[in-house]
């Protein structure tokens, strides 16, 4: 499978308001160093972040992966929905412990960026951003 850089081809299907499930396995290249860890059980796809043969920082997220895009009062766009579905996965990390809760600010400045390639305007980028920074600390330990 490829490495993407962007989640343009991200395919999902709908669930009902706010929920999403991947139809195929998303590689990314994140741009930021996360430590390896890989979180994966019986009842939920595999979520894994490994450094490749280039020394790159890849998150692989497998098919039928569910998340619920951007939280709060939000404005949702396909851009924003796909950014969320990494730092969604991110958060799964954190709450399963696969990461420790401390690059919580590198998760959320990935999704800053995330919103960024897919073209969200910068006061929706500054928005959403420092929702998850004030706001995101009890769902990265719920």
């Amino acid at each position: 499978m490829p490495l993407q850089r962007s989640l343009r081809n991200a395919k999902y299907d709908r669930l009902g308001p706010r929920r999403f499930k991947l139809r195929a396995t998303v590689r990314i290249f994140l741009g930021y160093r996360l430590p390896p860890s890989h979180v994966g059980c019986a009842d939920h796809p595999d979520v894994e972040i490994y450094t490749d043969e280039e020394y790159r920082t890849v998150m692989e997220v497998d098919a039928g992966f569910v998340w619920n895009g951007a939280s709060g009062p939000t404005w949702d766009s396909e851009g924003i929905r796909r950014s969320a579905l990494i730092h969604d996965a991110l958060y799964y990390m954190f709450r399963r412990g696969a990461i420790d809760k401390r690059w919580r600010k590198v998760a959320d400045r990935c999704f800053y960026h995330l919103l960024r390639d897919a073209g969200v305007n910068p006061v929706r980028r500054f928005y959403y951003y420092w929702g998850v920074r004030l706001f995101g600390g009890r769902a990265a330990s719920a």
